[in-house]
């Protein structure tokens, strides 16, 4: 179970993103409580705008054996396009050779869509987004600010 807690100064500036039944992405510190993780926020975004701020694109691992070339090469005609450039990421196995590719400048969305088609072609736990460089904002530690 997960508890997110917001103390007022968090909930008075994220407090615009929180709807009920609607995801969020919570930058915070976390730990174990008893049968909850808690995360206690510093900053909160809906899902459409962490992705349009951070996400750069996909990293996607293949099993070359367990997956059809058609498979992968229809993949690019069914993603949805988009004028934004991001990158995928793929870690490729062949038995016991790993090889790393990177295919930058492509054109393709990074919508719910697209991670839904990715994840039916190379299955749900080989798809993850690739996160830009994101920190943390810097917090008041005592009388100095310092990044956690």
């Amino acid at each position: 179970k997960l508890r997110v807690i917001f103390w007022s100064e968090a909930y008075s500036q994220y407090q615009s993103v929180i709807e009920k039944d609607k995801p969020l992405v919570v930058v915070g510190n976390s730990s174990f409580s008893g049968e909850f993780i808690e995360i206690v926020a510093d900053q909160a975004f809906g899902i459409d705008e962490f992705v349009d701020k951070y996400v750069e694109g996909f990293k996607i691992w293949v099993d070359i054996d367990s997956i059809s070339e058609n498979a992968i090469e229809d993949m690019a005609s069914k993603l949805e396009k988009s004028d934004k450039e991001i990158k995928i990421q793929f870690f490729i196995k062949n038995g016991k050779i790993k090889k790393n590719y990177i295919a930058f400048n492509q054109r393709f969305s990074t919508s719910k869509r697209n991670i839904d088609l990715l994840s039916e072609i190379f299955g749900e736990i080989n798809v993850r987004l690739l996160i830009s460089n994101f920190e943390k904002p810097a917090k008041k530690n005592g009388n100095r600010w310092s990044k956690n």
